[in-house]
């Protein structure tokens, strides 16, 4: 957000602000082939660090409450497709378990203006890690399947697999 010719002195506005009265993450000052070209009111599809959904929306609400506690990583993933019934979704209707991005925001704009945020050992993401795939199976991602945010909200990282955990789900906000 600053001119070419802005002194080493200026520091830039944030490109995203949080509302905890909301608890509406905003991204309006991000770029826009930085933002998903859509919102979604229901659960993404599965995909890796590199997709389009891994971006996020313009503005998303964090949910006041985490979902499960005790699941694996691939529990939650079964429990969010598009496909799975909605009664048996880990997220409410219009709710979707955060992209990486969305819980990368989270981790680095949330955690010390609400306390209590990351209760749970693991909050997990949608977003599979692309390397994770063995060779033999494309579908295995048991070796560093996703990405979480361990409790307290002191490390964003990449699962080893078998970790338990659960969501904080986000839903888009449409202005």
């Amino acid at each position: 957000g600053l001119p070419k010719n802005a002194s080493k002195e200026t520091v830039p506005n944030d490109f995203a602000s949080y509302d905890p009265a909301t608890r509406i993450l905003s991204l309006d000052r991000l770029d826009e082939k930085s933002i998903r070209g859509f919102p979604t009111f229901k659960d993404f599809s599965s995909h890796n660090e590199r997709s389009s959904e891994n971006k996020p929306w313009r503005s998303f609400e964090i949910a006041t409450s985490t979902i499960g506690n005790n699941l694996t990583w691939h529990q939650v993933q079964e429990q969010s497709n598009p496909t799975t019934p909605t009664a048996e979704r880990i997220c409410p209707e219009n709710w979707h378990v955060p992209n990486q991005r969305e819980l990368a925001l989270m981790y680095s704009r949330v955690t010390s203006k609400w306390s209590g945020i990351w209760s749970l050992p693991n909050h997990f993401s949608r977003t599979h890690f692309s390397f994770s795939k063995s060779s033999a199976n494309p579908d295995d991602f048991t070796r560093r399947p996703g990405f979480s945010v361990a409790a307290s909200g002191t490390v964003y990282y990449l699962l080893n697999g078998g970790e338990g955990g659960g969501v904080r789900c986000v839903k888009d906000v449409v202005k």
